[in-house]
């Protein structure tokens, strides 16, 4: 039985209290009526503009809601969360030190979980008990990548993506029937206005030792920048996998390359899923 990752990346808000549901229901993209029909939900967390303070995926467990959130954005998203819930009945507090979040990519290990997600390229799951692992977790993080499942990962990066522009339409995580939220008048007006002008693309090449930079496009014989980097990964092939930022009519006959690295050719693949309609 092949052993589960340990995603210290990751971190965890705890919101618990008696109005945890109805809080959160006015503050973040997903859906939570239908929380305790799935158990998890993907969604994102806006500012007053729609720009994403972080993207997560929440669980349900006797201690409260949890989002799991890359640790390097949690900050922001503590900070929104915790400003706003003064004026409910909510206690917010980052959990990151109680609780271990695990990775497996066999879905059928069994688990000390407290919560656990059923995501489409493998089990997210968080226990209070630290059991024996992989700390390696470039398998996990090239799986999430070809899965098409950014997570805003950057501090440098909060408060810049539109959560479609990050394809959180596209694998579930926004809600076009709930209701009002923070942002959400942006986000609406993206989906039903067809103002998207940016999406998020898989690419591959060859794994460069230079650091990454920016993705850039030939133009008629001139490389300009194209793009921003979401999420990268080496795998033991030494192939490069990436989730970058791009023009949404971009396309795998164009030629794009790295910025710091313009001897790497990069090719868009194909994701595994169709944009969402507006009319979800």
């Amino acid at each position: 039985m092949s052993k589960p990752f340990l995603l210290s990346d990751l971190g965890v808000i705890q919101v618990s209290g008696a109005d945890q549901t109805s809080y959160l229901q006015g503050q973040l993209t997903c859906d939570l009526t239908k929380l305790d029909e799935q158990g998890w939900l993907a969604g994102s967390h806006c500012d007053a503009k729609g720009k994403m303070w972080s993207n997560f995926v929440m669980l349900k467990s006797d201690q409260g809601i949890l989002l799991v959130m890359d640790k390097h954005v949690l900050s922001a998203s503590l900070s929104a969360l915790q400003k706003f819930g003064v004026f409910a009945k909510v206690d917010i507090t980052d959990a990151s030190d109680s609780l271990y979040i695990y990775g497996d990519l066999d879905q059928t290990t069994e688990t000390p979980a407290i919560a656990k997600a059923q995501l489409p390229f493998g089990c997210l799951w968080l226990s209070a008990e630290l059991v024996d692992h992989e700390t390696e977790t470039t398998d996990w993080t090239v799986q999430q990548i070809k899965a098409g499942w950014p997570l805003l990962a950057n501090a440098e990066q909060v408060s810049e993506f539109v959560p479609q522009m990050l394809n959180q339409a596209d694998i579930g995580a926004i809600s076009f029937k709930k209701g009002c939220y923070i942002g959400q008048e942006t986000v609406a007006r993206m989906q039903y206005l067809g103002k998207q002008k940016r999406a998020t693309f898989y690419l591959t090449g060859e794994a460069p030792s230079e650091a990454l930079g920016d993705i850039e496009v030939n133009r008629n014989g001139n490389w300009r920048k194209a793009g921003t980097i979401i999420n990268a990964a080496t795998d033991s092939q030494n192939q490069l996998h990436l989730l970058a930022v791009l023009a949404s009519d971009a396309s795998a006959e164009q030629q794009y390359r790295l910025s710091q690295a313009p001897q790497t050719p990069l090719q868009i693949q194909d994701l595994p899923y169709t944009p969402a309609q507006a009319a979800e």
